[in-house]
């Protein structure tokens, strides 16, 4: 896929497990609450802080490791990434946050294109997110 093309689809009720949010809304124009901004970094390490209205937006660029900018509707949403080339997940706990995540040491993102870095979302209009709890795994999309 090009890189132009992974612009991705907004949805409307795109709620996958992570935070307790009515509308999760996934917009890939400037949002109210939330902005992710996507900088041309090798090695980039994210903090990623709670939110109730999560929307990020997904610039394609080369090389990037998302930014998280600080908003006022953060809570508990808690996350560390570590600065790895293939990009290694590691959660902590968290209040609100309560996908079927369980300990582990690695969580494997599977990423496509450019150095696994890009998210991949499936298209679609009405889109759920389940992660199960397994040792080393990848998060599934329907």
């Amino acid at each position: 896929m090009q890189l132009h093309k992974l612009l991705f689809n907004p949805v409307h009720h795109y709620n996958p497990k992570f935070i307790p949010v009515h509308h999760y809304i996934t917009k890939f124009t400037p949002v109210h609450h939330y902005k992710i901004k996507f900088t041309p970094v090798h090695h980039y390490k994210t903090k990623f802080t709670p939110v109730h209205h999560y929307n990020p937006k997904f610039t394609p660029v080369h090389q990037y490791y998302p930014k998280f900018t600080p908003v006022h509707h953060m809570h508990h949403y808690n996350p560390k990434f570590t600065p790895v080339h293939h990009y290694y997940t590691k959660f902590t706990q968290a209040h609100h946050f309560n996908p079927k995540f369980t300990p582990v040491h690695q969580y494997k993102s599977k990423f496509i294109s450019v150095h696994q870095c890009y998210p991949k979302f499936t298209q679609v209009h009405h889109y759920k997110t389940k992660f199960d709890p397994v040792h080393q795994y990848y998060p599934k999309f329907p």
